[in-house]
């Protein structure tokens, strides 16, 4: 079973072998983890947009989360921003939000 808000949709910025993988190289490299962490993000969102988002009006309000909350949830929330979407961001993500 999926815990989730209802109506909500997973879409992840990085798959469990990207986030591994930036994860690890993040460990013994700060700014390595994160640059490949934004290219891989960069080419994520952009399929997302492509798949998910280019039929969703001007008005259109998401709102966007991960699981803890962090730099995933607000680089898609960043993006969406200046596209020009009303974006909000659950602050601490779902766990919180849970509790």
């Amino acid at each position: 079973l999926e815990d989730h808000i209802p109506g909500a949709i997973n879409l992840p910025v990085l798959d469990d072998e990207q986030r591994h993988e930036v994860g690890k190289l993040h460990h013994d490299d700060h700014f390595a983890g994160r640059r490949l962490g934004a290219s891989i993000i960069s080419q994520n969102i952009a399929t997302i947009i492509q798949n998910y988002f280019m039929d969703k009006p001007k008005d259109w309000k998401p709102l966007i989360y991960c699981w803890r909350g962090g730099q995933r949830s607000n680089s898609l929330a960043y993006v969406l921003a200046m596209i020009g979407y009303r974006v909000s961001v659950l602050d601490r993500g779902y766990l919180t939000y849970r509790s």
